[in-house]
């Protein structure tokens, strides 16, 4: 809603919310997390907002997110023996790299829209050789230079606004810790006391940095084996697997059967409506 509002394209009151129900819904259904802005441009499309206006909003989001799990992977350097006793610093390695990939090339499209703009014209291009009405195909190339023109401007606005961006980083950075701060609220639901909140959350950051490259939907499976594999040491063979259920019931499957609740409630109707592309 900050952004939006920054960039001179309020939203509608309380739409950002399902927006961010729908964003999570189909991060949660969707391999890598990878459909969630997606879905989210889409509603918001039919919401009334303009994809050359989200589209970099969201990518700047996606950027804060993946740069404060790369943050916190430098800052558990002194909690680093969980990770190396039992092979997990390999899986957080390959994540951080790919985090790192992904934050840079998505940078890229912000600082250099033009990119942007020229694999759309070509997608377009090969559309219209498939494509054989000629006023389709004019009504959508009006509709993408239209949403270009919007992008351009956006990204202007953001590589002119350093505040912007800290802002987006500060914001992240709450986010991120009280997420994954469950995880020590579980410990201390079960009388782990020992652990202090910052080397928890650290160490939960460390499970989702590993797997937030693996192509499952939600990190499902994969980020449970690996917080068995990290927190074992933490919380022994007894507890841990209780912990897991809890910690990992709240943080991801109740928010996926609420958002996917809300998603039925609002996101059918945004999506009902007509007048867009």
């Amino acid at each position: 809603r900050l952004l939006l509002n920054d960039v001179g394209q309020p939203p509608k009151k309380w739409h950002c919310l399902i927006y961010s129900f729908i964003g999570f819904f189909f991060c949660c259904i969707t391999p890598a997390a990878g459909g969630g802005q997606p879905a989210q441009v889409y509603f918001m499309h039919k919401d009334g907002l303009d994809p050359g206006t989200t589209t970099p909003i969201l990518l700047l989001i996606t950027i804060g997110y993946k740069l404060v799990l790369v943050i916190f992977a430098i800052l558990v350097k002194p909690f680093e023996m969980y990770l190396k006793s039992n092979g997990a610093i390999y899986w957080c390695m390959a994540g951080w790299i790919v985090n790192v990939i992904a934050i840079t090339f998505f940078t890229l499209l912000i600082v250099y829209p033009e990119w942007v703009e020229k694999v759309c014209l070509n997608i377009l291009d090969f559309a219209s050789k498939f494509i054989k009405r000629e006023r389709w195909i004019t009504k959508l190339r009006n509709k993408l230079d239209n949403s270009i023109e919007s992008y351009h401007e956006v990204s202007r606005c953001i590589k002119n606004n350093n505040k912007l961006f800290i802002l987006v980083i500060l914001i992240s950075i709450i986010q991120r810790s009280i997420l994954f701060s469950i995880t020590w609220l579980v410990f201390q639901s079960f009388g782990i006391t020992k652990f202090p909140l910052i080397e928890v959350i650290l160490l939960q950051s460390m499970v989702s940095l590993g797997t937030d490259m693996l192509p499952l939907p939600g990190g499902s499976g994969a980020h449970e084996a690996l917080f068995l594999l990290l927190f074992t040491s933490l919380c022994g063979e007894e507890l841990v697997l209780p912990i897991l259920i809890a910690s990992r019931g709240i943080s991801y499957y109740w928010q996926f059967i609420i958002c996917g609740i809300m998603f039925l409630i609002f996101g059918i109707r945004l999506g009902k409506k007509k007048g867009s592309v």
